[in-house]
């Protein structure tokens, strides 16, 4: 370690020096490059910690692949690396999870998809305790702390802590957009990006509402909305008279009278009217999110918000508000912010009806009602 100009201090570990304001940055720096690596590459200098890592390194510089594909013609350094490209064309995937039944074409990669059910984050950051499932997520992670940017752009040489985001940056200067998607026309560089997009249209809708103009995937879905607009509720509880559009709902209500709950969790003995409910409670003790990003890893117990996080990779806002033209990533949020140009509250207080635009905010009002206090 030697000081450098405007004392900065030089770290010393890698060929490259590297350059930090202060202490702790080198030392969270030092992190990245802590391993020990004595197997030495005689041409470039670098540092591998295992022989074969350093024999399949050797071949970069020689561009040397003597393990061909025969299915794509592409080549390969060792045998290991074919075995594991050659699962790709077979679609065989021999490690499979135990609890969800998604498959692996790597063990190592099953193992790293356990974590996601198990909780568990071996890998922590030294500086601030969070965890990682991977040994590269928290190497990215680190970069956050030292403040380096070690992915760069050629173009206009932006850095970026992880090359997914370089690589995202580098759409923005690609001229030729082969995909364009038929619902918008928006126009893009890469079929990933297409992809990614296309979630936030929805499914092919041939049913239209004749009075709103909502569209449905189903004519039964159709039939069902059509019922909201007459305030028709067909289904009538016979100890309560109260109406329900479909019968399950009127099913799910009866419980109510009886305090049945016939679904009980076996962990923590809760009980639910209806399956549906007993399914979204069980991940809570699991801690299983089978609906995983596959750009960022993150995992979710549902696919709705799946779906919603994709958005934020792409950058979309698909809900647009009208008066303003403000952006949302989900239909919630959108709602909420219309009513403050509406300024509608629809949520009524029944003990003395004041108004509330969140539910939440009547809940907590009610709490006032309970200790005998009373709004003025």
């Amino acid at each position: 370690m030697s000081a450098g100009e405007e004392g900065e201090i030089n770290c010393s570990v890698k060929e490259e020096p590297h350059m930090f304001a202060d202490k702790q940055k080198l030392k969270t720096h030092s992190h990245t490059s802590a391993k020990v690596k004595h197997h030495v590459c005689e041409i470039c200098h670098k540092g591998f910690s295992r022989r074969n890592h350093l024999s399949r390194h050797l071949y970069t510089h020689g561009k040397v692949k003597p393990f061909p594909c025969k299915m794509c013609t592409k080549s390969f350094p060792d045998e290991f690396v074919l075995r594991q490209h050659l699962l790709t064309h077979t679609g065989e995937k021999p490690f499979v999870c135990e609890i969800c039944s998604r498959g692996f074409n790597r063990k190592e990669t099953l193992k790293q998809h356990l974590r996601i059910h198990t909780g568990e984050k071996p890998f922590v950051c030294e500086i601030c305790n969070k965890g990682f499932t991977k040994s590269s997520n928290l190497k990215i992670h680190l970069f956050i702390h030292t403040g380096e940017r070690p992915f760069v752009c050629e173009i206009c040489s932006k850095g970026f802590i992880n090359s997914y985001k370089l690589k995202s940056h580098s759409l923005t200067h690609a001229e030729d957009k082969p995909y364009i998607c038929k619902t918008c026309n928006k126009e893009f560089p890469e079929k990933d990006s297409y992809k990614l997009h296309l979630l936030i249209h929805p499914q092919k809708k041939p049913h239209i509402c004749e009075i709103c103009n909502k569209r449905f995937s189903q004519s039964v879905s159709l039939k069902v909305h059509l019922i909201t607009h007459a305030y028709e509720k067909p289904h009538e509880c016979n100890i309560c008279h109260k109406g329900f559009f479909r019968i399950s709902q009127l099913n799910r209500h009866l419980y109510t009278h009886g305090k049945e709950r016939p679904f009980a969790c076996e962990i923590c003995s809760k009980s639910y009217s209806d399956k549906f409910g007993l399914s979204q409670h069980l991940p809570t003790h699991t801690g299983e999110k089978p609906f995983v990003c596959e750009i960022c890893n993150k995992a979710f117990i549902r696919k709705e918000n799946l779906k919603e996080h994709v958005l934020t990779h792409t950058g979309e806002k698909p809900f647009v508000c009208k008066v303003c033209d403000r952006g949302f990533t989900n239909k919630y949020k959108f709602k909420l912010h219309a009513f403050t140009h509406t300024e509608e509250k629809p949520h009524v207080c029944e003990v003395c009806n004041k108004k509330y635009t969140l539910k939440t905010t009547l809940t907590r009002h009610l709490l006032t009602h309970t200790s005998d206090k009373r709004c003025s």
